[in-house]
């Protein structure tokens, strides 16, 4: 049967503002080299937030911030694979909270793999601890949001498709739609890992979000990633039941 290719809407907005992170007190983000600042945007000075090498089969290499090595980093490739086998693991909903987790004497172990996050079972939760360069903003302009005139508005041919809910169509996505929404999806964990102080000091006690992201800066963050309007993506899609 002939598969039709349906065309989806760019995406428009990043999920957070330049300025999220920025302090009633201090100036705006523009051209500061704090976390969340447009400044930050460069290959240079982007480097020192990515790992200090990476591994490609049996060889260490030096992190190069394209697609690959992005996806690598972010995609979930392994999750998409069994997606249609996961109900068996449990409900998909937002994870608990930290502190719930330590209620339940459950371990927090940090991983690097995003396919790892959030895996857990009775006594372990394994999460991958925030990067800093998903908290700038204009990593996301740079690498995450779609391009003018890219595939997801013209319908043109890319290298990965993604299944819609009609069996017969796919749609086109553009490598940075496909690395939005992993990196949105996995903003989108923390925002229910972290939902009140107690949390906040477990993540950072634990080293899961940068030590310099306040408590004040992370509510106006969660607050903005729940209002944005954010194409195709639900809080109830980000995790299993935990």
């Amino acid at each position: 049967m002939t598969q039709t290719i349906k065309a989806v809407a760019p995406t428009e907005v990043t999920p957070f503002d330049e300025n999220v992170f920025v302090e009633p007190s201090q100036p705006s983000a523009k051209g500061s080299a704090s976390v969340g600042s447009t400044a930050t945007s460069t290959t240079a000075a982007l480097k020192p937030q990515f790992p200090a090498s990476s591994r490609n089969n049996d060889t260490l290499e030096i992190p190069s911030l394209d697609f690959a090595y992005l996806y690598s980093e972010l995609g979930v490739q392994r999750l998409n694979a069994i997606h249609d086998y996961l109900w068996i693991a449990g409900r998909p909903m937002p994870p608990r909270p930290l502190h719930y987790q330590r209620a339940a004497s459950r371990g927090l172990v940090p991983v690097e793999k995003m396919d790892l996050h959030l895996v857990w079972d009775e006594k372990t939760l394994h999460l991958k601890p925030m990067p800093l360069y998903l908290l700038n903003h204009g990593f996301w302009i740079d690498y995450l949001i779609c391009k003018d005139n890219c595939a997801c508005a013209t319908g043109e041919s890319t290298p990965t498709t993604a299944k819609t809910a009609d069996t017969n169509a796919v749609r086109v996505v553009c490598e940075e739609r496909q690395l939005y929404e992993c990196a949105l999806g996995f903003l989108l964990s923390y925002a229910a890992l972290i939902q009140y102080p107690s949390d906040f000091h477990i993540a950072q006690d634990a080293h899961l979000i940068p030590e310099t992201v306040t408590w004040v800066q992370w509510v106006k963050l969660v607050s903005q990633l729940l209002d944005k309007k954010t194409a195709g993506t639900s809080t109830s899609d980000i995790g299993l039941a935990s």
